[in-house]
């Protein structure tokens, strides 16, 4: 007899809408990631946390998947991540201001070495 593990195989795709990419793009500089897109099909991320460097090209199908996860790992101390909500949810939902704030709470952070 074999027994199968309760666990679904269907795997669900996080999805971002244009608003959300647009969001993401506009706050991404606050939290110190550089996003561009090089062309059609490809964007680069780079930042320079605490002496970890990174420069990626991605593709535009992850791009802002990506982007989402960077910014919301420097945004984890301030913004509360529910394991029932989606991160982008879960981060998407703050205002503009607030996530402005946590930018330059993070910023802070960061200068003081703290990060």
């Amino acid at each position: 007899m074999t027994i199968q593990p309760n666990v679904s195989t269907k795997k669900t795709r996080l999805s971002l809408t244009s608003t959300d990419c647009a969001r993401l793009e506009a706050i991404a500089l606050s939290f110190g990631v550089e996003f561009q897109q090089i062309d059609e099909a490809t964007y680069r991320l780079r930042s320079d946390d605490a002496g970890r460097a990174c420069d990626v090209l991605l593709i535009a199908e992850v791009a802002h998947i990506r982007l989402l996860a960077e910014v919301c790992s420097r945004a984890s101390k301030w913004v509360y991540f529910n394991f029932e909500v989606s991160p982008r949810d879960s981060l998407l939902r703050q205002t503009d201001a607030r996530l402005m704030r946590v930018a330059s709470l993070y910023r802070a952070d960061q200068d003081a070495g703290i990060v």
